[in-house]
């Protein structure tokens, strides 16, 4: 409301005199009898409380209403509001569509004049029961048969305080920075949300808001986009490998057993509890293949994610370097696990070869050839003979010599 009366008068020490003694509604303003205000406050606040004197939703009415020259330009204007095409309208008042077009153009001029000076979506937004933004039902309630002219043209305006939000269905007022930082929010999630995590999530963002937007409100702009499946939402339609991906990071953090019927069935029954019905193979080896491609070695018959791999960077590339260092091209796995045991089980998860073979393919697949049991450094066939000793040289077959 200070809003909408300081279009026509400078009211910011007034704002921060109400602000500094906690006066947000119009019973607060008794508060004022016990203090001592400023003489060049007094008399703003004479102007202020005289304003609020006004039933201000009534004046809000009577201006919108006026703003149409005669009746039959208001129905016009409702019926282009509803949705109604020029061709519609032009035919029911037996106009022209220019006619039509000039009506509303010069309507509009004038409620442009009328949002700039009485700022009449600040005043609904005073009445209405969100915080940061009017709904059309708020709008509805307030305005009765005007709303759909008001709401219509608002649209068409270039109100630089009033941005619409297909999201809300309704207006968002003023400063739009919260707006922005929860649509950021929500832009930056991923695919699949925990639904008992997305609470927290929200609360922790508007918590550093300065007003109170609500829970709902919050929620229903972050969710936007999302469904909810079971246990969790869903941003888009998600394949059966993300939906596997999602299950081993929640139920597996130490890897899975393959091929293990036992395994099988509470693994689907995981994907149920997590993303409902959801249909997935008859065969169990066909879940096993794709959570192979998903996963790496971490044990005799066991996989993890590459995310549960917790290795320093330090430590991969010293037992990289003492790889290539190592004077023989096929070198087992048991080998460089025993040299390295202690390091690996002191500093990582890694426990065994085969953890440790599961980390080297992964990050050097494309570097060395991997077989059951060791690896294989490849030869660079376009490596001049004098970088080569002597001794390599002579062990290389003929062919790749030539």
């Amino acid at each position: 409301m200070i809003s909408a009366f300081g279009v026509k008068d400078e009211t910011s020490g007034l704002t921060k005199l109400f602000e500094r003694t906690h006066i947000y509604y119009v019973r607060d303003l008794l508060n004022l009898l016990t203090l001592t205000i400023d003489q060049k406050d007094v008399l703003q606040l004479i102007k202020v409380v005289r304003w609020l004197g006004e039933d201000r939703q009534t004046l809000l009415r009577e201006e919108l209403h006026n703003l149409s020259k005669n009746e039959r330009d208001e129905k016009i204007l409702r019926k282009r509001a509803k949705g109604a095409t020029l061709e519609q309208t032009s035919i029911a008042y037996e106009l022209t569509h220019e006619g039509v077009r000039q009506i509303e153009k010069k309507f509009q001029g004038r409620f442009d004049r009328y949002i700039t000076r009485a700022m009449p979506h600040y005043i609904l937004y005073a009445f209405s029961k969100n915080t940061g933004y009017i709904s059309l039902d708020d709008i509805n309630e307030l305005l009765g048969s005007l709303s759909d002219i008001f709401i219509y043209s608002v649209k068409k305006s270039n109100c630089s305080t009033a941005h619409w939000s297909d999201e809300l269905n309704g207006f968002i007022i003023g400063d739009q920075k919260w707006y922005e930082l929860l649509i950021e929010l929500k832009d930056g999630l991923p695919e699949i949300l925990n639904s008992e995590s997305v609470d927290e999530l929200i609360a922790n963002v508007i918590g550093n808001f300065t007003f109170a937007l609500s829970m709902d409100d919050a929620r229903r702009l972050v969710l936007i986009g999302y469904s909810l499946i079971g246990k969790v939402y869903l941003k888009k339609r998600v394949s059966l490998s993300r939906m596997y991906y999602a299950v081993l990071e929640k139920y597996y953090p130490d890897g899975i057993k393959l091929y293990d019927d036992s395994e099988s069935i509470r693994f689907r029954n995981y994907v149920r509890e997590l993303f409902g019905d959801v249909r997935l193979p008859e065969n169990n080896r066909a879940i096993d293949v794709r959570l192979t491609e998903l996963t790496i070695l971490c044990d005799r018959g066991k996989r993890i994610l590459p995310s549960g791999i917790k290795i320093s960077k330090e430590l991969l590339k010293k037992i990289h370097e003492a790889i290539i260092d190592i004077d023989r091209n096929i070198i087992k796995f048991q080998d460089i696990f025993e040299r390295f045991k202690n390091e690996l089980i002191e500093t990582s998860n890694i426990t065994n070869k085969y953890f440790l073979q599961g980390v080297l393919r992964y990050h050097y697949s494309n570097e060395f050839d991997f077989s059951r049991y060791t690896l294989k450094k490849r030869v660079k066939l376009f490596t001049a003979p004098n970088q080569i000793s002597s001794e390599r040289w002579q062990k290389l077959p003929s062919c790749l010599k030539t």
